[in-house]
């Protein structure tokens, strides 16, 4: 049930409601039969549980091959105990079991041994008998793990859930359920045919097992799967981000996250450097409780249907280290955005007021809680509308009150970091030789170690990077970070990610070309000032055309782009000069779907960043 693929990242906010089993999101757990028995403690964190696996008999005429029947029935009744969803998987790695695993039945093999039982009088068979033990066993349900359809068979492959999907439809008494395992990038799913999409209730994005293998299932993994799946038409509705409970090594042996443990305590609570890393421990690159909570916050942002797990067998059986106990917590409580419960704020703050209207880094007091402004707004609720409202533990003196920049206090060079020091959002201190902007309110953790809670900057104490002027030039070699601006053989370029000096003109993943000034346009950091303001209308859009107005103090050279609600670039416009006053513009968002989007104004002035929601 598992295998390989690519990458992107960075965490908003958007909430999801999907009612099921009185819970919103799901939460699918498969378990592997040959090693453990489900626990009614497990079943009541999951709204599915998924027998892994049936298989296909060797014959390929159609039967399946002999299961644990007593172990099956357990499993219904733990799971139907705790008003959980018993699901059936057929197929897996290897389709015809680990005693079968040669021809049509070795894995991943070409054709498949999927191809012969979705065709003919096999096909009838096998649906017939896979019912027949939803029949039997009083399963709610089945699950298709078909790795993978080739060019040959995806027409196959659909035929096969249509099937299923009018078979299982006769059932007398209960809605049974269809699902399908996918891979997380177009190169193993190029030919799961969108056709099926319509037979399938939920596609189990197996969103692990990249190359390489230490780093299989990182942060920015997750989310360009699920955006390739959105991409290619699947309802966010249907689609589960699958998490790994396991770890490899970079010699190809894998381990169970409860033995990973095992052998360090310490695992459990480690933070993973960046978004292209795993947790690390002992030589396996595994996904610790932070990776996991973040993951499931991305489900969240991404409004997708929930999660899916790989396997609920291989967790930690303490409550204090269970992953499945994070993803309960999370998806119980903490969907809200990044940032957890109010701060307690020195309670001098201005109240918070409706219609007021609000700048980054401004801070107000609201139900006994200090919050911090994170993007203008027009006086958006701070607990409701938590993309533009952080928590915070700051006082009114700690920064931002009456608007400007989110950087962090104080002037000239930086204070040096100091460990056990508490920081708060916006705070810019050095720390072997580099300044990094706070982004997570943090007791002291090391900024080069803890990259949730510290960013790299070439923004200054005084609140602004390289200002006007003739930007530097680019030089090879250089460390540049998200926002820096450079010039080279005459043109501007910004910093998209994070690298140590790659070419502007080559690199066009690390480089855009820019008619911005020298100022930096970090998302994490941007330098928004009001000097400019920025109107869009309609919004909501129920049109192909959107309008800006944008009133500035002087002329100004305006880029714009288009982002999806987790950062991530879509579209890039270069609007040209506008002058002082104000100025209105259109742009045409025909290719956008429905959903939130957000949209990044650069100029040489400033940065503005707003959401709009296309209908």
């Amino acid at each position: 049930m598992r295998k390989l693929y690519s990458n992107f990242p960075l965490p908003f906010f958007i909430a999801l409601m999907f009612v099921f089993s009185g819970y919103a999101q799901k939460r699918v757990g498969y378990i592997q039969s040959w090693r453990a028995q489900l626990t009614a403690d497990q079943a009541s964190k999951l709204t599915h549980v998924i027998y892994a696996f049936a298989t296909i008999h060797p014959d390929l005429d159609g039967k399946l091959n002999a299961i644990d029947g007593a172990y099956l029935s357990n499993m219904v009744s733990i799971a139907h105990s705790q008003g959980t969803k018993a699901i059936l998987a057929v197929g897996g790695w290897f389709p015809c079991s680990y005693a079968h695993q040669s021809g049509a039945c070795a894995a991943d093999a070409n054709p498949e041994a999927f191809n012969a039982v979705s065709q003919g009088s096999a096909k009838t068979n096998f649906v017939n008998n896979l019912y027949n033990m939803v029949i039997q066993y009083d399963l709610d349900g089945i699950d298709v793990d078909w790795e993978y359809p080739s060019a040959g068979s995806q027409g196959l492959y659909v035929d096969l859930l249509a099937a299923l999907r009018a078979k299982m439809n006769t059932h007398p008494t209960k809605n049974l359920e269809l699902s399908s395992a996918v891979p997380a990038s177009a190169y193993r799913g190029q030919h799961f045919s969108s056709a099926a999409f319509q037979y399938l209730d939920e596609i189990h994005i197996m969103a692990y097992d990249n190359d390489p293998r230490i780093n299989h299932s990182t942060y920015a993994f997750a989310a360009s799967a699920i955006d390739y799946w959105q991409g290619r038409g699947a309802s966010s509705s249907k689609l589960q981000l699958g998490l790994p409970f396991y770890g490899w090594n970079s010699s190809g042996s894998s381990m169970a996250y409860k033995d990973i443990v095992a052998a360090d305590p310490s695992a459990p609570n480690k933070i993973y450097p960046n978004n292209n890393t795993c947790d690390q421990s002992n030589g396996y690159g595994y996904n610790a409780k932070k990776l996991i909570e973040d993951k499931v916050q991305l489900a969240l942002n991404e409004n997708i249907g929930g999660i899916m797990i790989w396997a609920v067998d291989q967790d930690h059986t303490s409550p204090s280290n269970s992953l499945l106990n994070v993803i309960d917590a999370k998806l119980n409580g903490g969907g809200g955005g990044s940032g957890g419960g109010g701060g307690g704020g020195s309670g001098s703050c201005t109240a918070w007021s409706a219609g007021t209207q609000y700048y980054v880094g401004d801070i107000v007091t609201y139900n006994g809680s200090n919050y911090i402004c994170v993007h203008d707004n027009p006086g958006y609720d701070p607990v409701v509308s938590t993309w533009f409202w952080d928590p915070t533990s700051q006082n009114c003196d700690g920064g931002g009150s009456g608007g400007g920049s989110g950087g962090g206090g104080g002037s000239g060079s930086c204070s040096a970091w100091s460990a056990g020091t508490q920081y708060y959002v916006g705070d810019i201190v050095t720390y072997n030789g580099s300044n990094y902007i706070c982004v997570n309110d943090n007791p002291g953790y090391d900024p080069v170690i803890s990259t949730w809670f510290w960013e790299p900057t070439s923004q200054t104490c005084g609140g602004g990077g390289s200002t006007g002027g003739t930007c530097t030039p680019w030089s090879a070699g250089t460390q540049y970070y998200a926002g820096d601006i450079v010039s080279y053989n005459g043109t501007n370029y910004v910093c998209e990610h994070d690298n140590p000096g790659y070419n502007p003109t080559i690199s066009t993943w690390f480089w855009e070309p820019t008619s911005a000034g020298c100022k930096t346009a970090s998302l994490n950091a941007i330098q928004t000032g009001k000097d400019m303001n920025v109107q869009l209308y309609p919004n909501p859009l129920r049109s192909n055309t959107l309008n800006l107005s944008i009133d500035s103090n002087k002329g100004a050279n305006i880029d714009v782009k288009i982002l999806d609600i987790q950062g991530r670039r879509i579209k890039s416009v270069h609007l040209g000069k506008v002058g002082k006053g104000q100025s209105k513009l259109q742009l045409d968002v025909s290719y956008l779907k429905a959903g939130s989007y957000l949209i990044l104004i650069i100029s040489n002035q400033n940065t503005k960043i707003e959401r709009f929601i296309v209908m």
